[in-house]
């Protein structure tokens, strides 16, 4: 007989922290960890900082939730920000904590290494709610399916593209890490093939949600 594993939406996971559910607080976890490895591990995160920024990030969101700064009403998740307005959060938890750390490792990249769990209240509503909340809701949809286009792609390409547009790499620097190319004009050849490729998938996926202009 086959055993089928329970499914939570996310208001039943806000409702379970707050209710301090044990079933459902572990399955938050474990969702929330795999999603995280399938997507910013690959894109933004060096693999000896994944679990710490991971931890730090889950528990800024669990405080969100606790604290009922992110609350449910109707089935709808909402947000309260620095200023007490509420409004309704247009993403969803996970992509809520993949921007969370995403501003957590970039911290970590300016060599900010002081940054703590003490800086949360702070950080949530001063640096989180740009990232998110004054965006409309169909970018937030853009950015989840960039990051799982590139979480897809060859490992190659991946470490390419990231170190040129997110780590802002010269090609100089990259020949040194990237063995596999000769000289920058390889190297530039292999990064338009990679780009055009996740462009083309992105492009795709836009299309059939409705996202392009």
């Amino acid at each position: 007989m086959a055993i089928f594993k329970k499914v939570y939406s996310d208001v039943d996971y806000i409702i379970g922290v707050q209710k301090r559910d044990e079933r459902i607080t572990k399955a938050f976890f474990l969702d929330s960890r795999k999603y995280f490895k399938e997507h910013f591990r690959a894109v933004f995160f060096a693999d000896e900082m994944e679990d710490e920024v991971f931890q730090e990030s889950f528990i800024t969101l669990w405080s969100e939730i606790e604290h009922h700064r992110i609350n449910t009403e109707d089935s709808k998740v909402f947000r309260r920000d620095r200023l007490g307005n509420v409004r309704q959060l247009t993403c969803s938890l996970a992509t809520f904590l993949l921007a969370i750390a995403k501003n957590k490792y970039r911290e970590y990249a300016r060599g900010n290494q002081n940054f703590g769990l003490d800086d949360n209240a702070n950080y949530v509503s001063n640096v989180l709610e740009e990232v998110i909340g004054n965006e409309d809701d169909s970018y937030n949809l853009k950015i989840e399916i960039v990051m799982d286009c590139l979480a897809q792609m060859p490992k190659g390409c991946r470490k390419l593209l990231t170190m040129f547009y997110y780590e802002e790499k010269n090609l100089d620097a990259m020949l040194e890490e990237l063995s596999q190319y000769s000289s920058k004009d390889a190297l530039k050849s292999g990064k338009s093939k990679c780009l055009n490729t996740l462009r083309k998938k992105v492009t795709t996926l836009f299309v059939q949600y409705h996202l392009m202009p």
